[in-house]
């Protein structure tokens, strides 16, 4: 079980049941009372902001991230329009959204050079997406040997309480150390 350590209560992001979008409070570690330390995720933060080509274009900006949670958030722009006449947010910018949001919320429990990929991702649109910055909560609700599922919600800043989207995807994982050598995949 990961637990993180919330102002002396014990939380675990995934049997916790608490709304990713009205729970912010950040994890802290107690280092003086000997509490476990927060795993260092500046590696991953940094590969998903600056090193993959499509998160760099669209300007992925990860607020928050911890084992097993990815708060992120991706700056309004017109091209992220998919009806002008509302105006709406396209659903395919969504998707990739919570895409890489869920894909983030698995990486944070493996190390930053093993590899995760998208197997599986449903998105349920509740209301069109207005034109404000976008916000991803991604929580993952179950972690398997080779597959992990997480749940995401999707809202525009401002508004936390009224989901645009919600995904659920499913990622295959695989650990680079138990790879046999010499498979090139």
């Amino acid at each position: 079980m990961i637990e993180c350590l919330w102002m002396n209560d014990s939380v675990s992001p995934i049997t916790d049941h608490r709304s990713p979008i009205t729970d912010h409070r950040s994890p802290i570690t107690d280092h003086h009372k000997g509490s476990p330390m927060a795993k260092d995720l500046s590696k991953h933060i940094e590969l998903m902001e600056k090193s993959i080509p499509f998160n760099l274009h669209i300007g992925f900006n990860v607020e928050e991230v911890r084992e097993g949670y990815a708060r992120v958030r991706v700056p309004f722009r017109e091209e992220f329009i998919g009806d002008p006449r509302r105006p709406a947010l396209h659903g395919g910018f969504l998707a990739a959204v919570i895409d890489a949001s869920g894909g983030l919320a698995v990486w944070t429990q493996f190390e930053v050079t093993d590899r995760i990929s998208t197997v599986d991702m449903r998105v349920d649109y509740l209301r069109p997406g207005p034109d404000r910055d976008v916000l991803a909560e991604s929580r993952v609700v179950r972690m398997g040997n080779r597959v992990s599922v997480v749940n995401t919600v999707v809202y525009a800043a401002g508004f936390p309480d009224e989901p645009v989207a919600e995904g659920r995807a499913v990622y295959n994982t695989r650990r680079t150390d138990t790879e046999p050598k010499g498979r090139n995949d």
